[in-house]
């Protein structure tokens, strides 16, 4: 990628739209361009860096695999810059590419934190849930805290994630039996 669509994305990013972020995921998808490319705009004003994690997302969806491959990348990154919402994108990048095997363990340990934090939104928390499941296939052991942690969550949100907190424990303990 060039320093061109760099600053166009950092130009144009602030007033996108999700249509706009959409295109633009296509193309660099399409173009084969490299996610650690544009991964600077981690470090951009305010209103750049948080479109730019929506548009890793559109990035995710459209391109799983590669976005996985980038992921270990992103994640250093991310701990160097502190920014809380890009951390908390992780639910929704690991539920959408995948989490690479490396980051197993570090994302079944964020996604534990991230389902029982009292400040995170309850989508945030779906995909939290989402992910541990599909950790709980490689690491079947990690079941029992899953459902203490659901158990003690349980009541504590919108009925509708209530509802998927009691169907989720409901699965997992007919699997246990």
């Amino acid at each position: 990628m060039t320093t061109s669509c760099l600053h166009f994305l950092e130009e144009r990013l602030p007033e996108s739209t999700a249509a706009d972020r959409k295109a633009w995921a296509q193309e660099i998808v399409e173009r084969g361009i490299s996610l650690p490319e544009i991964f600077p705009l981690l470090t951009a004003k305010f209103t750049v860096r948080s479109r730019f994690i929506w548009l890793l997302s559109d990035i995710a969806e459209a391109d799983p695999v590669r976005t996985r491959a980038a992921l270990p990348e992103l994640f250093a990154r991310s701990q160097k810059i502190q920014y809380t919402p890009l951390d908390q994108a992780f639910a929704r990048l690991w539920l959408t590419a995948g989490v690479p095997t490396e980051q197993e363990g570090l994302a079944i340990d964020r996604m534990f934190a991230l389902l029982q934090s009292g400040t995170v939104n309850v989508s945030i928390k779906y995909n939290a849930l989402r992910v541990l499941q599909k950790l709980l296939e490689v690491y079947p052991e990690v079941t029992e805290e899953f459902l203490l942690v659901l158990e003690d969550q349980e009541g504590r949100h919108t009925a509708t994630f209530d509802n998927v907190i009691r169907k989720t424990i409901l699965t997992y303990r007919k699997r246990l039996s």
